[in-house]
């Protein structure tokens, strides 16, 4: 059986699917000043009344919607706090571990109990929630390693000037027959624009060794165990983090990858499944697909390890020479 694989930018309604969710009640306008700012500030966002009444089932179209957004927005009114509906999304939200921000500029929530809500993070002022908002791109959470050049405000800096966000779509024939229940995908990056034409040179590598460790083409130490030269080496940005659960939706796994603008960016898919019997069947047909599969403990989980074939596919590659990790091409952005 053969495999399918795109990779490409984020179109426009895409990156509204994929951004800031509005959880929000009609009893007034407040909700609509939310979305006008965060249009001004140029934050992609969707809300639930962009679905059609006509829906089938408008639970399960704000599911969608909550599985895909990175963080949401709940606009607090007296409707809000009563309404099933954003009852119904705030738990949805909290269950797939999406950041969620509360607006509550009448201070409504002030002196009040509610439970549901007291785990998230207050916000009175919209410009406060913003540049939060600003903070809470895609890959807000990408992070490796602080000395005393290289803080984790820079890094994070850096991450928005250097990374866009890349809609990687594998498709696996048979994935939705097998029937199986308790497992998710999800990609490790685990070298994010490493890649040095001057790899050995000056004393330093872009390779994430142990501190004890040296660089096996220089015999230096790791760039980053030595304060790198950020400023000369922009590609000395490397880190080890697991992007979100995959989005599944019947053979289609899509993962949205953070892609390193100059260098590209490594990455490995992998499956978390929690029945031993369902880690057979899905190794067993990704045998059959020919991508290589491993298998190894992970805590109590099976974790299932595969590598996409040996060929060019719009934009992502096979690393040969890599551990058998997959990689995203720059090129991607060149293609758009």
């Amino acid at each position: 059986m053969n495999i399918k694989i795109s990779a490409r930018l984020l179109n426009d309604e895409e990156k509204k699917e994929f951004g800031v969710f509005v959880s929000h009640s009609n009893d007034n306008d407040l909700f609509k000043e939310v979305c006008s700012e965060l249009q001004k500030a140029d934050i992609p966002h969707l809300v639930d009344m962009q679905i059609a009444i006509a829906s089938l089932n408008f639970a399960d179209e704000i599911k969608k919607l909550i599985d895909k957004c990175h963080c949401a927005v709940v606009v607090v009114t007296k409707g809000a706090l009563q309404s099933s509906w954003v009852n119904f999304e705030v738990g949805m939200l909290y269950g797939e571990g999406k950041n969620v921000y509360l607006y509550d500029p009448d201070n409504l929530l002030e002196g009040q109990e509610y439970p549901h809500l007291n785990k998230f993070s207050v916000f009175n002022d919209i410009n406060i929630l913003i540049s939060k908002l600003k903070n809470t791109g895609y890959f807000a959470d990408l992070f490796c390693y602080e000395t005393a050049k290289f803080s984790k405000r820079f890094f994070k800096e850096r991450v928005q000037n250097l990374t866009c966000p890349v809609k990687l779509t594998v498709t696996i024939p048979n994935l939705s027959s097998i029937n199986i229940e308790n497992y998710y995908f999800t990609a490790l990056v685990s070298n994010f624009g490493s890649y040095c034409g001057k790899y050995g040179e000056d004393g330093v590598c872009f390779q994430m060794m142990d501190e004890e460790k040296f660089c096996p083409v220089s015999g230096k130490n790791c760039a980053l165990n030595e304060v790198p030269d950020v400023e000369n080496y922009p590609e000395c940005v490397i880190l080890n983090k697991i992007v979100d659960k995959a989005l599944i939706l019947g053979d289609d796994i899509t993962f949205i990858i953070p892609l390193h603008k100059i260098y590209g960016t490594c990455f490995k898919i992998f499956a978390e499944v929690w029945d031993s019997k369902e880690a057979d069947r899905l190794f067993s047909l990704l045998k059959e697909c020919d991508v290589m599969p491993s298998i190894s403990k992970s805590g109590d989980n099976q974790r299932i390890y595969l590598s996409l074939p040996d060929s060019n596919w719009e934009g992502v590659f096979r690393l040969k020479d890599m551990f058998s990790n997959n990689f995203l091409c720059p090129g991607i952005i060149e293609a758009e």
